[in-house]
């Protein structure tokens, strides 16, 4: 029991750090802090009660750090501030959370948002001086009986204003059918635009480019949208879903239109990169070379992914030259067996290997590297000349200046300078 106590405690504190871990900071704009998430939403978390007075309007957005948090969620950050007379909640807000507005008892006014699906108990609770209460959601939401308390509003002399052609879905309400002047606004419903692009591409919105961003917006109901889709360099467009549904079939010249906006919609789209062949060729043998860690001689790599190249020399020979696409990248070699570059269309890598041992009217000091009797020999070493052997996973197993060296059985890569030797210790 004892066991089972403690791995509970365990997996609660568990939860909880990882609650905080994904929460990034708190910032504070004006009188209001912020909880920016790590996800890109905001959550409105607290306010200088004291400082607070007159009306505050809630932004869809904050900035920080030159990225945008869209605020989901006002929690008990304005319970007790009696200055507050207004508060606008944006279309972004999907809750209005316990206590939220608790004791505000200045507040006359309340503009709530198409977006808000939820608000918790004891919200307004003690706001007894409202006068409007506007709402922009064409459904009614759903409340409890609690949510504004026991001395919050009264039902007879609050005005609740509905959008135009919804009065009947909120007489019809719990909670909502408690206010006597149920009144149609001069305005329309709204819905939330959610506008979802992945890299690689970006849609055009109302003159505005969105690319590998979450962008949402309002829209009134009946109101006909047009995006154009567009893929970048190095990519193709993939899919288009609206409210989960694949709509690539009802796109024309790149453009994908609604006609008539009559709920929330989220758009997502994606893209691919174009996939390149990367290739290689080594001109007299002599060597080898790996792409990626493997001897494949024909892969295929996405636009802007990085491959890597590994040219190694057999025993006595050295690289005298590499190319790729036809550009000389010999020297990229000097310190590393190893080039990386990112993928932007097809590659060949072209590489040469010249012999070390042959005479070139140096004689006897030219460099020779073999392996013999378990041992890696080195001979005509220049004085105060390193050597560095690595095996074939990348560990370094010898580094000085012996120029006899006794090894395991195995195939080493032994580097002198510039260049580079392929051994294997028998």
């Amino acid at each position: 029991m004892k066991q089972e106590i403690t791995f509970k405690l365990c997996l609660a504190m568990l939860g909880l750090l990882l609650s905080f871990s994904a929460k990034a900071e708190t910032i504070t704009i004006g009188q209001v802090k912020y909880l920016l998430n790590n996800n890109g939403t905001a959550i409105v978390c607290g306010a200088d009660k004291s400082a607070i007075s007159g009306n505050i309007v809630i932004p869809e957005f904050v900035d920080y750090n030159s990225k945008k948090y869209g605020v989901t969620k006002i929690e008990d950050a304005f319970s007790g501030c009696i200055g507050l007379t207004s508060i606008t909640i944006p279309n972004s807000v999907t809750t209005i959370g316990w206590n939220a507005f608790s004791g505000c008892t200045g507040l006359t006014s309340i503009d709530i948002g198409s977006g808000v699906t939820t608000i918790d108990e004891y919200a307004f609770n003690g706001c007894a001086k409202l006068q409007i209460i506007k709402v922009h959601s064409k459904q009614a939401i759903s409340i409890s009986q609690l949510v504004f308390g026991t001395g919050g509003v009264n039902y007879e002399t609050c005005q609740l204003y509905v959008p135009r052609g919804s009065v009947a879905n909120y007489t019809g309400a719990v909670v909502w059918s408690s206010f006597v002047n149920i009144l149609e606004g001069n305005y329309d419903p709204e819905y939330r635009l959610t506008l979802d692009c992945g890299k690689g591409g970006k849609i055009l919105f109302q003159n505005e480019e969105i690319s590998n961003l979450i962008v949402r917006k309002t829209v009134v109901e009946n109101t006909s949208i047009e995006l154009s889709i567009l893929a970048n360099e190095g990519y193709r467009f993939s899919t288009l879903t609206v409210n989960d549904k694949n709509v690539n079939n009802e796109i024309v010249n790149g453009k994908y239109k609604i006609a008539s906006i009559k709920e929330k919609i989220n758009i997502e789209a994606t893209f691919t990169p174009i996939p390149y062949s990367v290739k290689f060729s080594i001109n007299n043998g002599n060597g080898d070379i790996f792409i990626n860690g493997k001897k494949d001689n024909n892969v295929t790599i996405g636009y802007e992914e990085d491959v890597t190249f590994k040219v190694v020399p057999m025993a006595n020979y050295n690289i005298k030259q590499v190319t790729l696409n036809g550009e000389d990248i010999t020297l990229k070699f000097k310190d590393n067996p190893t080039y990386t570059v990112a993928v932007k269309g097809s590659l060949i890598l072209v590489a040469t290997f010249a012999d070390a041992t042959a005479i070139e009217g140096v004689g006897e000091d030219k460099l020779n590297v073999y392996a013999t009797d378990g041992k890696v020999v080195i001979k005509n070493l220049l004085e105060g000349e390193t050597i560095f052997i690595s095996n074939t996973i990348g560990q370094n197993v010898y580094a000085g200046n012996k120029t006899e060296v006794q090894l395991s059985k195995g195939i080493y890569f032994v580097k002198v300078g510039t260049i580079i030797y392929k051994v294997m210790v028998q």
